[in-house]
């Protein structure tokens, strides 16, 4: 199970990596029919107090390691 960043609530980020590893998250932003900026989306997980291995992971790792892309 995987879950996406299509919120702009850390303390939901937060939770989510806690309940299910930053290897299950990955970045979303719901745009459409959401119109938050894409560079907001993106400072937010880039904002968050974890690793920046994690980080990477969230915003692009996971998803190419799960869908086989860039392989």
């Amino acid at each position: 199970m995987y879950v996406d960043t299509a919120n702009l609530s850390a303390p939901n980020q937060l939770a989510n990596i806690a309940l299910m590893g930053a290897d299950r998250l990955m970045f979303g932003t719901d745009s459409p029919p959401l119109t938050t900026p894409l560079d907001a989306c993106i400072s937010q997980v880039r904002d968050l107090p974890i690793t920046d291995a994690d980080k990477e992971r969230i915003l692009g790792s996971n998803a190419r390691e799960l869908f086989g892309l860039g392989q």
